[in-house]
């Protein structure tokens, strides 16, 4: 159930944010060089969605999402109420984007 949650916490941003639209702002970061996004894939972790990790996003067990980076990704929107489910995430980055609103408390 707290993969569901987290789940649920990410897609929140992602369609919050832009994601879904046919002329969807998310994007890979140019420096990347890749277009893969597996955003939502049932079959993919959630660490697994972008392939952007720069460090590793799971703890010590290689379950809990605690770091995630979409940094430059061209998000745009308010972030979600719902993102303060990730109560376990150690550090979220979501620079260089055009978002607006504050990271709930829980974070």
């Amino acid at each position: 159930q707290e993969r569901i949650i987290k789940r649920y916490a990410l897609a929140t941003l992602y369609y919050s944010t832009g994601g879904g639209n046919l002329s969807s702002s998310w994007r890979a970061p140019p420096e990347l060089e890749t277009d893969t996004i597996n955003w939502l894939d049932y079959d993919v972790h959630e660490c697994d969605w972008t392939q952007l990790y720069e460090r590793p996003c799971r703890d010590d067990k290689g379950e809990d999402v605690t770091f995630f980076s979409l940094s430059n990704f061209g998000l745009q929107g308010t972030l979600p109420h719902d993102i303060g489910l990730l109560t376990n995430a150690k550090a979220i980055d979501l620079g260089l984007n055009n978002l607006v609103g504050t990271l709930p408390s829980q974070l």
